[in-house]
């Protein structure tokens, strides 16, 4: 619309993708980094700002609708300022506030992002990916990247099934590393 209305600006519009810098999460890869997450069980890991009410939300869907559905031989990892004061299940912790989230996002199995709501740039997932992390989105987390189902990221609206993907991904190794590398060649 507003070409339409202002026809010269055209060639002064650049439309840059959303990035990250795949070296400094390169370096990560082939890291040997202690922190405290219990390496014995499956780590599932979500990021992002907790002040942002989109994030929030995706909180509360982790807390109550999918963390419950496995053991506390698979746990959640919430990294984020201002983490909510709320009752959880024993396998969801929050980590508050990280220095370097890579450090997190290394020692993950499969990094989520269940968001229903909310723009910007998904940083986070492209973050994910950069570190060959296979990564469950719905469609709303993924908004805006050039991702496809099943080859770069796993996609799930029906947020009452996303532990499924979980459960479908923590049992086939082979497919969270290809999802992983397709991600990383993507970002």
């Amino acid at each position: 619309k507003i070409l339409e209305e202002v026809p010269y600006i055209n060639s002064k519009i650049v439309v840059m993708p959303n990035c990250v810098d795949c070296e400094e999460f390169s370096s990560y890869l082939n890291s040997n980094i202690r922190i405290d997450i219990n390496e014995k069980k499956s780590t599932i890991t979500f990021i992002g700002s907790l002040f942002y009410p989109p994030n929030r939300d995706a909180v509360n869907i982790i807390v109550s609708r999918i963390a419950p559905h496995f053991a506390n031989d698979v746990q959640f990892i919430i990294v984020g300022k201002n983490p909510p004061n709320i009752r959880t299940p024993s396998n969801v912790h929050f980590l508050g506030y990280v220095d370097d989230i890579k450090q997190i996002i290394h020692k993950s199995d499969i990094c989520i992002a269940p968001l229903r709501f909310g723009g910007g740039t998904r940083i986070k997932i492209l973050e994910y990916m950069a570190m060959k992390k296979p990564v469950i989105s719905t469609s709303k987390g993924a908004e805006g990247l050039d991702v496809r189902n099943g080859e770069h990221i796993i996609l799930e609206d029906n947020l009452d099934l996303f532990h499924k993907q979980i459960t479908t991904l923590l049992n086939d190794e082979n497919k969270m590393r290809i999802i992983g590398e397709n991600g990383k060649k993507l970002v």
